[in-house]
């Protein structure tokens, strides 16, 4: 038929059949493509991990997200799954916890500093530690 090749006698190129066992996302066993369990879990934890060090300055709410992302990292971990995640997780979130720490300390310092003066004074020194809540502003 003219506009096509002709075909070879010894048949066609070789196809590509299934990918051999324990090639693809879930490593030994799984199924092609598909993840294995908790790596979700691991995902999860770089997520509220990445997010913790941003939390830590509202309402300190990254104390709960460091943490839960120190879980799942852990679980995810012994899962065996995504490890790469969940070590990343797991470091961002201990080191949103070392800056909650230091946040912390810093703003009990001031509080125990400036809350032992007369309330006049007292305005004046918080707000020359917090320029940000000046009464003028």
């Amino acid at each position: 038929m003219p506009g096509t090749t002709p075909s070879s006698p010894y048949g066609g190129p070789p196809g590509y059949g299934p990918p051999p066992p324990g090639y693809g996302y879930g490593g030994p066993g799984a199924p092609y493509g598909a993840e294995r369990p908790g790596s979700g879990l691991a995902t999860a934890s770089l997520v509220l991990g990445v997010a913790s060090p941003f939390l830590v300055f509202v309402c300190f709410t990254g104390l709960i997200t460091a943490i839960l992302s120190i879980v799942f990292g852990c679980v995810a971990l012994a899962k065996r799954a995504g490890k790469g995640r969940a070590i990343a997780g797991i470091v961002i979130s201990v080191l949103s916890l070392i800056l909650f720490a230091i946040v912390a300390v810093w703003f009990w310092n001031v509080v125990q500093a400036c809350g032992h003066l007369p309330p006049q004074l007292a305005d004046q020194c918080f707000e020359q530690q917090f320029p940000w809540m000046r009464a003028g502003s």
